[in-house]
């Protein structure tokens, strides 16, 4: 009966996600999760008012701080990601740039 709870419980708590194990780690998970919305999956959804981010020409240090403290009707983020996951977000954006 034992082996039985035991196996019952590691099973439940292998299939119990945990606060970080749904998160995403990547910085296209997170510009997905947190962007998409209004700047689309490539960048150019322009919803609301989202600048098209294809084009855009701003500086490492402007997007991070455009993350971070946000813009018109965008959202701060400064305390929904850490300064890694802003980092991912930035170099993420850079990609959408059409060369």
């Amino acid at each position: 009966m034992a082996i039985v709870l035991l196996s019952m419980f590691g099973m439940l708590t292998a299939a119990a996600p945990t606060a970080t194990g749904n998160a995403p780690s990547t910085g296209k998970g997170l510009y997905l999760a947190n962007c998409n919305r209004c700047h689309g999956e490539d960048g150019n959804k322009r919803r609301w008012g989202a600048k098209d981010l294809r084009v855009s020409q701003l500086t490492d240090d402007a997007i991070l701080h455009q993350i971070a403290t946000g813009k018109g009707i965008m959202p701060a983020f400064e305390r929904k990601l850490d300064p890694e996951q802003r980092a991912l977000v930035m170099r993420y954006v850079k990609t959408l740039r059409v060369r």
